[in-house]
């Protein structure tokens, strides 16, 4: 949720939604040294939501279909008795589609709101012997049709959004981070071009 004046950062300013779903395990195997293990799994969601600007000018609620594919691994740093997970990967990949209805003030209408589209999340953490996040890579994309929609809020037909992020940690807990989003998303189609440093404390 992001809230505030900063929306050229954004490319949401309220999102609230519940993620439902059923997740379908597959069988792990492991590398030739037997220090990788990885596992495909699948998963089917059905996620409720709500999407508005921080004005409530442009307010989305939708259902979002969601079937997606993942491969995780993860490597140990050595064969020995006191070795640890040195880095875990993970990258989902599949479809969605969203159908709901939008409500513009702006534009002073309504209107049946409907996309689908492909995604992408790709995540790597390194760790420490005790386990310590010290490094955090993650590329997320979306990129989708407007098959619906109120039509004097864009004349694109495709919207999308991309983001990546490096977080290093400094000290226990502590992290900065530098990330960077380009494209546009709901609710609005606004595009976004940033760069963006931060600070992190996780507990």
């Amino acid at each position: 949720m992001n809230i505030g004046d900063g929306v050229t950062s954004s490319e949401n300013n309220i999102l609230v939604q519940i993620n439902m779903g059923k997740a379908f395990y597959g069988e792990k195997w492991k590398s030739k040294d037997n220090l990788r293990t990885s596992a495909w799994n699948k998963a089917i969601e059905f996620n409720p939501s709500y999407n508005s600007d921080k004005l409530f000018q442009e307010k989305l609620v939708f259902g979002q279909l969601k079937l997606l594919a993942n491969l995780i691994s993860q490597k140990h740093k050595d064969a020995t008795e006191n070795t640890y997970v040195q880095s875990v990967h993970s990258i989902a990949f599949g479809g969605f589609s969203n159908l709901g209805y939008r409500h513009s003030k702006i534009n002073d209408t309504g209107a049946l709101y409907s996309t689908a589209g492909l995604l992408i999340d790709y995540k790597t953490r390194i760790l420490n012997a005790q386990n310590e996040e010290t490094w955090i890579f993650k590329v997320a994309g979306n990129y989708y049709y407007i098959a619906s929609d109120v039509q004097q809020l864009t004349t694109d037909n495709f919207a999308g959004l991309i983001k990546s992020s490096v977080d290093r940690q400094l000290f226990k807990n502590t992290y900065i981070g530098l990330s960077h989003k380009y494209g546009n998303d709901n609710p609005g189609y606004k595009y976004v071009h940033t760069l963006e440093l931060s600070a992190k404390i996780k507990y």
